[in-house]
């Protein structure tokens, strides 16, 4: 990357090369008596303008004009012309920046296609042209009899000069940076020089045109900065021969109007459009091979920390990728392993669904997705979570493959099992009786409502038992809370030994208070149940002293009745309640029975 050059020391080597270049051109000139085939000086000073901050162009101006006024004093050019010719040339470095550095902070980027574009239009053509027809309008107004002669002259060398010394002192800018010379560079810039000598000593331009596959060759392989200093090695070469009468362009200018310096530039100009088509071309290239690398080392980096597995088939199954966690997941070697159908489901129902989603997928549907188990390499069965996504082609449409997520949610569904167990252990407290683990009065509630409803629609009897402990307060007085707590316990006991069905429900409603509900049971059979779970109580034979029997007994109402649409079923409750009280009235230890009909209820008491 190009950074600003700063401090005395640039100005004052601004200050001495391009007095150099001022020198050694006027010289080169003076001594062939004939038209310079490049203006050196206007291209160093342009590179140090490009290369310098914007605040401090005055003071480089002032360096460059002053170096190329003494530069063509020293040689002896008339004061008059040298001061006009240095103003002219300032002024055209000056304008050349300015039309490329609107913002301050814009750097030279040769390799750049747009930058490239501008430098060739701006300060290869735009500001040499302006310049050359100012110099024209002047040479015109002195008296000049052919100003479009002095036009051709000025625009030429100036043209060249900017062309071929810019980049090549741009590049060599840059190269400074580096701890070592590439040799293998420098190699490449003495072997043009020796083909140019050898060309242009040759009546011949044959040799001429192998001078551009090597210039293609350097401008791919070293940049276009290296190709700018071979054009500048041709340029100092092939111009000095070519005003002193070698080669094949003098030979060919003998007849013709074209001086040999016009044809050589005309040669070099060719050489630069093609060292820069060159370098665009390559820049292009370089840049996509950069975004592909940085492409692929992303895809690399993503799919190498990714958790989730990728897997990518042809619309006919076959493999084409996995990322790189199928080992993790799929517990496989390497990729070809993990194409092996790895990903297949363990069991037989969950394989007819993934491929039942899968054609899906094919047929249309832009994504799916699934759970289910498959077996790992090394037997174990793990859940995953898989997406299946249509892959088509961004240009036609057409569909290419399915691409399939992997997740593991192993962890999830065990978390999910875990969960579900504590549902099932918080449902189980909130609907059972902690002490006797019988259903409590809510879920007693929901389940006699839920089977009142099953009955009318069914029209099917249904029965509902209360029990309650004969002089309870009385054991709980006598003998502590303790004893009461297991008095009560072996009371459910007793009454879930004879209340088998499943299809049944017993319930502690109350301190010392139980129910239980029996489905399509009518009141004969409710009676006998009542009687069975009165005897099973009376036979464990808990001790109470308060109980004329001398043991715990219970008194229970039973109620009946087929249900119709319009009865509630807290009648049925109010006539299991009427027989209980029927029965402790008519002294414990006994069953009452009511059998409700329409209108009238009747109470039956067995002892």
């Amino acid at each position: 990357m190009c950074r600003p050059i700063r401090g005395w020391g640039a100005l004052g080597l601004c200050f001495v090369t391009v007095l150099l270049a001022a020198m050694l051109v006027n010289l080169y000139g003076r001594d062939a008596q004939a038209l310079n085939v490049m203006w050196a000086a206007n291209g160093l000073l342009l590179t140090y303008l490009l290369l310098v901050p914007r605040w401090q162009w005055g003071r480089y101006i002032l360096a460059g004009f002053t170096a190329m006024f003494l530069g063509s004093v020293l040689v002896g050019d008339p004061l008059r012309l040298n001061l006009l010719y240095n103003v002219l040339n300032t002024s055209e470095a000056f304008l050349a920046a300015l039309l490329m550095r609107p913002r301050s902070a814009q750097l030279p980027q040769l390799t750049d296609t747009k930058y490239l574009l501008r430098f060739i239009l701006f300060a290869v053509f735009a500001a040499p042209m302006l310049i050359a027809v100012v110099f024209a309008l002047v040479g015109s107004a002195a008296g000049y009899p052919r100003p479009e002669l002095l036009f051709t002259e000025w625009i030429a060398p100036d043209a060249l000069g900017v062309a071929i010394i810019a980049p090549a002192c741009i590049a060599l800018y840059r190269c400074r940076f580096r701890t070592k010379l590439d040799w293998s560079a420098i190699g490449m810039q003495i072997l043009v020089a020796a083909l140019t000598a050898i060309a242009l000593r040759q009546p011949e331009a044959v040799l001429l045109f192998f001078i551009f596959p090597l210039l293609m060759f350097i401008v791919m392989r070293y940049g276009i900065g290296w190709a700018a200093m071979s054009l500048l090695v041709l340029t100092a070469i092939g111009g000095t021969l070519t005003v002193h009468g070698h080669g094949d362009f003098v030979v060919i200018s003998e007849n013709e109007p074209i001086s040999p310096n016009v044809r050589f530039q005309f040669y070099l100009a060719a050489g630069l459009c093609m060292v820069y088509l060159t370098a665009v071309l390559m820049e292009n290239f370089i840049h996509t091979q950069k975004v592909l690398n940085h492409s692929v080392a992303l895809h690399e980096l993503i799919t190498t920390n990714l958790s989730e597995v990728v897997i990518v088939n042809d619309l006919d199954g076959d493999c084409l990728y996995t990322s790189p966690a199928s080992e993790k997941l799929l517990g496989t070697g390497n990729e070809m392993d993990a194409c092996s159908k790895t990903d297949e489901p363990a069991f037989p129902n969950e394989q007819r669904t993934l491929r039942g989603a899968i054609e899906k997928v094919r047929a249309g549907d832009e994504c799916g997705s699934m759970e289910y188990q498959l077996r790992r390499r090394d037997g174990r069965l793990v859940w995953v979570e898989v997406g299946l996504k249509l892959l088509k082609d961004p240009a036609t449409g057409a569909p290419l493959g399915i691409l399939k997520i992997l997740r593991d949610i192993d962890q999830r569904k065990k978390q999910e099992e875990q969960l579900r167990e504590a549902y099932r252990a918080l449902e189980t407290l909130a609907t059972s009786d902690p002490l006797t683990h019988l259903a409590n009065r809510r879920h007693f509630d929901k389940f006699l409502a839920s089977e009142w409803r099953r009955s009318i629609r069914l029209q099917e009897p249904i029965s509902v038992l209360v029990l309650d402990v004969d002089y309870f307060k009385t054991f709980n007085d006598a003998y502590g809370h303790l004893r009461g707590d297991c008095c009560l316990k072996q009371v459910a006991e007793a009454t879930q030994d004879v209340v088998m069905r499943s299809s049944d429900l017993v319930a502690r409603i109350g301190g010392e208070e139980f129910a239980v509900v029996l489905q399509n049971t009518d009141v004969q059979g409710a009676s006998k149940i009542a009687e069975n779970i009165r005897l099973s109580v009376l036979r464990r034979k808990i001790r109470h002293d308060g109980n004329p029997l001398g043991y715990v007994t219970i008194s229970i109402g039973c109620s009946s009745c087929v249900p119709r649409t319009g009865q509630l079923v807290r009648d049925l409750i109010d006539r299991a309640d009427q027989a209980l009280y029927a029965a402790k009235r008519s002294g414990r230890n006994c069953i009452a029975t009511a059998a409700t009909c329409e209108h009238r209820d009747s109470v039956a008491i067995a002892s």
